[in-house]
């Protein structure tokens, strides 16, 4: 029995051979940028917000204006992007909302059924310079969008 105890002890390894999780620095996490996704349409603002948050992004969804406004007196996203045609608050509405609010907040606005033109008149006419996509938006086309510019 002595020379079983004596050769398991042997072949066990030492304990120091197997740091601790708690050895050393702690790992610096790495901060994602927080991205506001807001569209009435759950699917697309759940799949937008799944694809950003796939991409590095921490991501959320909210499904209408009034959501998205109640959502910044509590939270600072980096990035919102919105749906224009929303059924109870406009996205532009919202946009102005984030950049009174939030001024530092890069706001992109993306629709299906407003035209550019519609979207470019609503944009220049509230004196504001919001980045515009158009629905149904690429995964790849909206990363570029979202990408810091250089």
């Amino acid at each position: 029995m002595a020379f079983l105890s004596r050769l398991l002890a042997a072949r066990a390894p030492a304990r120091e051979a197997f740091p601790s999780f708690s050895d050393g620095p702690p790992v610096s996490a790495v901060r994602r940028p927080h991205v506001l996704v807001v569209d009435d349409e759950t699917l697309i603002a759940d799949s937008v917000a799944a694809i950003l948050n796939r991409n590095g992004y921490d991501a959320v969804a909210r499904y209408s204006g009034l959501a998205a406004i109640e959502y910044l007196e509590k939270k600072r996203p980096d990035i919102v992007v919105t749906d224009v045609m929303l059924p109870d608050l406009d996205g532009v509405h919202v946009a102005l909302t984030v950049r009174k609010v939030l001024p530092q907040t890069r706001v992109v606005l993306f629709s299906g059924h407003v035209s550019t033109t519609q979207l470019l008149e609503l944009n220049s006419a509230a004196a504001n310079s919001f980045e515009l996509l158009s629905k149904p938006v690429h995964p790849a086309q909206l990363l570029k969008a979202l990408q810091p510019a250089d």
